[in-house]
């Protein structure tokens, strides 16, 4: 369904799907899977894009594997602990400059978006690569007509919630530890590629991913282009 979070824009759908999937043996495994669901009229037609995505446009995009590895949300703690919150969870304000057309008004978007922030390294990029940093991402800097909160607490929470509702977890029985299942794949243009009915707008503030639950075959795309009404 549409999730009315990030002001709007968001699309969280599930699909079903009947090949073998197992990334694990062939190399292609994720992306032909990707490739038939991307290109399906069921994709397009849920997520509203339009004309859909061609064959032919699929060239013109990349997958990038994501890790999906944390279970706590002990993972924003820096957040707090290196000064971009005040002890309320209130979001440190800063002046500064435009990045992608966004106001990098507050020292988490400075740390989300500037890549020469002095925060930047906070979360270095194995940690940018964990899908739960870019929910957060996606739910923090939200789409174009996004009014941002003044305190992080609400970010954290509806970025937990959807976590949760997104990754599949198992408990090993021989040791009782607890693993996510899921696999998690972001789908963007390749540098020099477009792909207007993913990515209409802003492509560097804008998401697709792709999670799948190999035992449950169940695909779940979640869609948020950046893109004003202008």
């Amino acid at each position: 369904g549409t999730m009315k979070l990030a002001g709007g824009g968001l699309k969280v759908q599930r699909f079903k799907f009947d090949r073998r999937f197992d990334p694990e043996s062939s190399p292609g495994g994720a992306a032909d899977l990707l490739f038939d669901l991307v290109t399906s009229e069921e994709f397009s037609h849920s997520l509203e894009l339009g004309l859909g995505v061609t064959p032919e446009s699929w060239t013109q995009l990349e997958v990038e594997k994501l890790s999906a590895t944390v279970l706590n949300m002990g993972f924003f703690d820096p957040l707090e602990s290196e000064g971009l919150l005040a002890p309320n969870g209130f979001l440190r304000k800063c002046m500064n400059d435009r990045v992608h057309g966004v106001d990098i008004d507050t020292l988490v978007t400075d740390m989300l978006l500037n890549e020469e922030s002095e925060h930047a390294h906070i979360y270095g990029e194995a940690q940018r690569n964990e899908f739960l940093f870019r929910l957060f991402q996606l739910l923090f800097i939200g789409g174009a007509m996004h009014q941002r909160d003044e305190d992080v607490l609400a970010y954290l929470e509806q970025t937990k919630l959807l976590y949760k509702d997104l990754m599949t977890v198992h408990k090993r029985s021989a040791t009782g530890k607890v693993e996510i299942t899921s696999r998690v794949y972001a789908v963007r243009p390749t540098a020099t590629g477009r792909c207007t009915a993913l990515f209409p707008g802003t492509v560097e503030l804008s998401h697709c991913y792709i999670i799948v639950d190999a035992a449950k075959k169940l695909a779940t795309a979640v869609h948020m282009p950046y893109k004003g009404f202008w």
